[in-house]
């Protein structure tokens, strides 16, 4: 299916479509400021990412990071928490691994083409191409999911934009329709009247400026393309996770690997139940293999909805501040956390107390051994064994 566009159909795009972006295009803050850092930024966050989720949070990393040697030079920390609510943390992590390349390796040089975009950390084909289109104009189509279903309600495709074969079809098609001399406004109107006008549910035919030579408005059921892909069986875990504290009342929290999903999060420690094995029996099995914690006693099961001792945030009745990052060959990194009214962990996920000051683990980790710290945290949370609540949750 990548036949020549029907006679005049590449013509009459070009002809409509930028003027209609002309006038209906939304007043965005990286199209008035573009820079290859603002454009950047803009793009990685519109991964996955509807524009009005992204709004806020583009501002507010702009106040954070102004540059792409801001953000080089920024623990990765606080990076992941400036990026906190807009989900696909592996996108945080490469873009700081990729303003570090940009700093160092490429000496402050933005790539321009395509291929050199291609070559940062998190920078996909659909995202080099929209950045090289759009800061210097290179002549290649970009096919994100809005430009996807705007070619196949075009020609009245029934294709499955996921599919290999279908996207090689589109971008074949993508290309065609592409005016080399306005490359970089052709791509973001595709992106704009998919977004605004082609949308999957209720699209706006009526006031479509391509309606009049779309196959599948002239079809009467425009919804019908693209074809919808299978839906994927959800897996259902049930995972357990422990709420440890020794007779100081600190809490471990631990760090997921980098290379994890959510990595680099904290979390209270825990893991997936195995076949057979009751909710305490996984909670000592997790303990025991990611953390070498062993411990006596038995802990107690205790249900979120029904519990009033539940904890809040990152820690016992919202209380606990990160003081220490212990390195380890393990599959996570553990943290020894002290109770403090006045300050918040400094992990990834929401605390329930309002960050009044940031501690910095790495200063606090500094001043002493890490496996001596460790050894002194296996023995207090193994005599602490009373203070053990078990935490079950379903995802």
């Amino acid at each position: 299916m990548t036949a020549s566009p029907p006679a005049g159909l590449a013509a009459e795009v070009r002809r409509r479509l930028l003027p209609w972006f002309a006038r209906r295009a939304r007043a965005l803050p990286w199209r008035r400021r573009r820079t290859p850092y603002t454009a950047w930024v803009a793009e990685m966050m519109l991964q996955q990412t509807r524009v009005d989720q992204a709004l806020p949070y583009y501002r507010r990393w702009l106040r954070r990071f102004p540059s792409v040697r801001a953000l080089a030079a920024a623990d990765l920390q606080a990076v992941l928490k400036a990026w906190e609510g807009l989900g696909y943390y592996a996108r945080a992590r490469n873009m700081h691994a990729a303003a570090r390349r940009v700093t160092s390796d490429l000496r402050g040089r933005w790539p321009v083409t395509a291929a050199e975009w291609a070559a940062l950390p998190g920078v996909g084909p659909y995202t080099a191409a929209a950045l090289a289109s759009l800061l210097h104009n290179e002549p290649v189509a970009v096919l994100d999911g809005n430009v996807a279903r705007v070619l196949c309600r075009l020609r009245a495709a029934p294709l499955n934009p996921r599919s290999g074969a279908a996207r090689r079809t589109l971008r074949a098609w993508a290309d065609e329709l592409l005016p080399a001399d306005r490359a970089g406004a052709h791509n973001e109107a595709m992106m704009e009247l998919g977004a605004l006008v082609c949308r999957p549910r209720r699209p706006g035919c009526g006031v479509c400026p391509l309606r009049t030579v779309c196959a599948g408005f002239a079809s009467g059921d425009p919804h019908a393309y693209p074809a919808a892909p299978p839906r994927k069986k959800l897996p259902h875990l049930t995972v357990g996770a422990a709420v440890l504290r020794d007779r100081r009342g600190r809490v471990l929290i631990t760090q997921r690997r980098t290379e994890d999903m959510l990595g680099g999060l904290w979390e209270f420690p825990g893991g997936k139940r195995e076949p057979g094995e009751t909710m305490e029996q996984c909670i000592a099995r997790e303990l025991r293999e990611e953390l070498g914690i062993s411990r006596s006693g038995t802990p107690t099961a205790i249900s979120p909805s029904n519990s009033t001792r539940t904890p809040r945030g990152c820690g016992a009745a919202g209380r606990v501040a990160c003081i220490a990052r212990i390195s380890r060959g393990s599959r996570r990194t553990g943290c020894a956390c002290i109770p403090s009214p006045r300050r918040t962990c400094s992990c990834s996920t929401r605390c329930a107390v309002a960050p009044k000051k940031q501690h910095d683990p790495a200063a606090v980790a500094a001043r002493g051994g890490r496996e001596r710290r460790l050894q002194t945290l296996r023995r207090g949370f193994a005599r602490g064994s009373e203070n053990i609540r078990v935490l079950q949750r379903r995802s």
